[in-house]
């Protein structure tokens, strides 16, 4: 067996190289989301239509998330908007993955003192409900807080509500 001597510059960058790793992996676990800010049961509030307005749009609430998709007010546009803890902030990602393998990336728009919204685009939408309809549960991740928040939730009963509103 031989030793092989690398040049010094060489370590050096070795060394930088494995330092730099080790910070990014503490820093990843300090971030890793801790119980009071990651469900670790699947939300099971139902999906819900609401026709009060005239026009009915599909939603499901629970603690951190929202999720509304209909049609455009006056057109057969499928819309779709998530909402999600105003501790979040404008430009931040969120990621929604179905248990079918899908997975979406999105950015939050707009932020108020109750929550920041984010819409999906025109044009992802249709895939989005096609994708929730197949699925049996979903995921929404992002940071709040410089916590990372992840929220499970049940797509029970989508497919009926979707059809409901017509967007289906």
């Amino acid at each position: 067996m031989s030793i092989v001597r690398l040049p010094i510059s060489l370590y050096d960058r070795l060394l930088k190289a494995c330092a730099a790793l080790a910070v990014v992996a503490a820093a990843i676990v300090a971030a890793s989301p801790t119980p009071a800010h990651a469900q670790t049961e699947l939300a099971r509030e139902m999906w819900q239509v609401d026709c009060e307005t005239g026009e009915c749009v599909a939603y499901f609430r629970t603690t951190g998330l929202e999720i509304f998709i209909g049609k455009a007010s006056g057109t057969q546009t499928m819309v779709a908007e998530f909402r999600v803890m105003a501790e979040s902030s404008q430009g931040a990602p969120v990621t929604v993955r179905v248990n079918n393998g899908w997975v979406g990336a999105m950015t939050i728009e707009t932020c108020n003192e109750n929550f920041c919204r984010l819409a999906v685009d025109l044009a992802n939408t249709p895939s989005l409900v096609e994708q929730f309809k197949g699925g049996n549960d979903a995921i929404v991740a992002y940071v709040a807080s410089g916590k990372i928040i992840m929220i499970p939730f049940n797509l029970d009963g989508f497919t009926g509500v979707i059809k409901q509103v017509g967007a289906g």
